[in-house]
């Protein structure tokens, strides 16, 4: 049977479930309102440094919510229109990060103008390490596209940037046989040892044109 977990521990001292939505709510500051929809209603007027106030929201929270889980989903829910925003200025680049540290991975550091953006809007933050803003978005990113048009923009991307690559790879290296052999003064050794770069190059010559045409039309798909 699958343990239970609650918001915040047993103790009457405890204010997990309060520091959980104030952590949450923190991120931006459209999320403040929508977090104090979460407030008893006896206590809206309240001030929220009051300890008192505190304790009694945090026993407002548990009463509503047994699992942390359950809160998180409910601030999801509400905040989902301004995290929509968020996502649709989001670059494709940039959702793909952020889907990837959605999912528990390590952002790639390769992606430093990803980042950066991203940083600067406050989308990701460093505690010390990269994380996405809080646990709520981080939700709402692994649900923000399908599946499938996630998995398409994954695996497209290293393709198209290998097909781009690879091309001049190839002929660089053709080139550099060339002038070898043309400095060695052996054609025929040269035509043995071009032939399997040249056999091996053909189909990419053949694919490289198609691939291009296939990547900018998704490109305007998209």
């Amino acid at each position: 049977m699958q343990k239970s977990i609650r918001c915040g521990c047993s103790t009457g001292s405890d204010l997990g479930s309060y520091f959980l939505l104030k952590k949450e709510r923190s991120a931006w500051e459209d999320l403040k309102p929508i977090a104090d929809t979460l407030k008893p209603p006896d206590l809206v007027n309240e001030p929220e440094n009051h300890e008192s106030t505190s304790h009694e929201w945090n026993k407002h929270l548990r009463n509503l919510f047994v699992h942390e889980g359950q809160l998180l989903s409910e601030f999801k829910n509400l905040a989902a229109p301004f995290y929509r925003r968020l996502w649709i200025a989001c670059s494709r680049d940039e959702k793909l990060l952020l889907y990837q540290m959605a999912n528990g991975d390590l952002a790639n550091i390769g992606n430093g103008s990803v980042i950066k953006s991203l940083e600067a809007r406050g989308l990701i933050i460093r505690e010390p390490e990269l994380a996405i803003a809080n646990r709520s978005f981080a939700q709402f990113v692994l649900t923000a596209e399908t599946r499938e048009r996630i998995d398409l923009w994954r695996e497209r991307l290293p393709k198209g940037s290998w097909s781009v690559v690879r091309m001049p790879l190839v002929i660089l290296l053709v080139s550099i046989l060339i002038l070898v052999a043309y400095a060695a003064g052996d054609i025929f050794q040269a035509a043995l040892g071009l032939g399997p770069v040249l056999i091996g190059a053909i189909p990419i010559l053949l694919q490289y044109l198609p691939r291009m045409r296939h990547s900018a039309a998704v490109d305007q798909s998209n």
